[in-house]
């Protein structure tokens, strides 16, 4: 029962490419839409926020947020140190976590 509720909840979770960016830097950055339809002509349009809106303006404020993102964000993103400062932080974040724990 349980492998039932999880296929049918990663069915309505799917999230659905929108847009792929190649950046200056060698990556790429790609952004997902996963609303989801809640209930009639309601959608949950971000993960962050509950942001419920009225079917008809789903598109827009899709389209809102990702100009909001990208004009924020890109040139972070595409910055050319990015890959190099990401993957070091996630390697000490990976420490930090692992020694942590061998500590319980």
């Amino acid at each position: 029962m349980k492998q039932n509720l999880k296929s049918v909840e990663d069915m309505i979770m799917e999230e659905k490419l929108i847009k792929n960016i190649d950046l200056e830097n060698g990556l790429q950055l790609k952004l997902y839409d996963a609303s989801r339809k809640l209930a009639g002509d309601r959608w949950l349009v971000s993960k962050r926020e509950k942001i419920f809106i009225d079917e008809r303006e789903k598109d827009n404020v899709m389209k809102e947020i990702q100009d909001s993102f990208l004009s924020s964000s890109l040139s972070y993103f595409s910055h050319s140190d990015f890959p190099q400062k990401y993957v070091l932080k996630k390697f000490n974040e990976k420490i930090k976590k692992d020694s942590w724990c061998k500590n319980i």
